[in-house]
C-alpha cells in the first residue's frame, strides 16, 4: 500500500498489522480512521529508517494520543510537543501531560524516553537538524492560516535531519463544496498540501501519492455535528469512522510520509 494515501475501508486491510501492533485490537469490521492515522506514521518512519534505538523523534501537537507512547518502546528518545499548557483542548492537549504523562497511558511504554513540552507548531524551539523523524496526526489543520500551516512546516523541515522521516495525517477534501475548511479546521486538496506542506518542508514524498476514493467508503459518512454530540453524551462512534461530512464538506484522512534530501 501507498504511503501517501487516502483513508479507506481497503487501506485497513493493507495495514491490519500495523494497527494491531500499536492498538492491540483488528482494525477489519471496526474501522476508525484515528488508529489508521497513527499506524500508518509509525508505519512510514519505521520503513524509511526514522525509527531505531538511537532515533529522536518529534511530535507536533501530539496531545495525548498513544502515538508518542508507542514511540518509547522502539526510539531513544520521544518529544511531544503541544500547547499544552493554554488548556485550550482538554482531553486532547491536556496541561497535566506536562506534570504526568502517565494518565494518558493506554499501553505499554518507557517513561524514561518520553519528554512533553509546551511548544507552539508553528515556532519549534530545536536546533536545524536534531531529530530523525517527526510525526503528527491530524493536527495541523488547526494551527491557524495555510501560512501558519506553511510556517509549521518549514520548521518541521528545518529540524528534522537530513534522510530524516515527516510522516504527518491531515484533513482531506473529497468532494462537496470547494474551499479550505470552516473556523479552526482547514481541509486541504492536492494544491494545497503541495503549496502549504510539501513544498515549505523541504522534504519530498516517499512515492507517488494515491488519493483514490471508492463507493464503498464514501457510503460510510457520518455527519460531524452528529459525531461530537455522541462523544459529548458519553456515547461511542460507530464504525467504520472513515468519512464526515459538515458544512457541505466530504472529508477523510490522508497521510503524508516526506524524505529530506540527503
Amino acid at each position: 500500500m501507498q504511503y501517501n494515501a487516502v483513508c479507506t475501508l481497503a487501506s485497513f486491510e493493507a495495514i491490519r498489522g500495523d494497527v494491531l501492533s500499536v492498538y492491540g485490537r483488528d482494525p477489519v469490521g471496526r474501522e476508525f480512521r484515528k488508529e489508521w492515522e497513527v499506524a500508518m506514521s509509525v508505519r512510514g518512519l519505521r520503513d524509511f529508517g526514522a525509527l531505531h534505538p538511537d532515533a529522536r523523534l518529534l511530535g507536533v501537537g501530539a496531545g495525548t494520543e498513544r502515538t508518542s507512547y508507542f514511540l518509547t518502546l522502539y526510539a531513544g528518545q520521544v518529544f511531544a510537543t503541544d500547547l499544552y499548557a493554554d488548556g485550550g483542548w482538554p482531553g486532547w492537549a491536556d496541561k497535566g501531560m506536562l506534570c504526568d504523562p502517565s494518565l494518558w497511558a493506554d499501553g505499554d511504554w518507557n517513561h524514561q524516553r518520553l519528554v512533553v513540552q509546551h511548544m507552539n507548531g508553528c515556532e519549534l524551539h530545536y536546533p536545524d537538524a536534531w531529530f530523525d523523524g517527526i510525526y503528527s496526526a491530524s493536527s495541523i489543520e488547526h494551527f491557524g492560516t495555510l501560512d501558519d500551516v506553511a510556517r509549521s512546516a518549514r520548521e518541521m523541515g528545518r529540524v528534522l535531519k537530513p534522510g530524516g522521516v515527516i510522516a504527518l495525517t491531515t484533513e482531506w477534501r473529497l468532494t462537496g463544496t470547494q474551499g479550505n475548511g470552516w473556523g479552526n479546521v482547514i481541509v486541504f486538496n492536492p494544491d494545497t498540501l503541495r503549496q502549504y506542506i510539501i513544498e515549505p518542508s523541504g522534504c519530498e514524498l516517499v512515492d507517488e501519492p494515491d488519493y483514490a476514493m471508492d463507493e464503498t467508503t464514501l457510503a460510510t459518512d457520518q455527519d460531524l455535528d452528529w459525531v461530537v454530540s455522541t462523544v459529548n453524551h458519553g456515547g461511542q462512534i460507530p464504525t467504520p469512522h472513515i468519512v464526515l461530512t459538515h458544512r457541505g464538506y466530504w472529508f477523510t484522512s490522508v497521510s503524508v510520509v516526506m524524505r529530506k534530501p540527503q
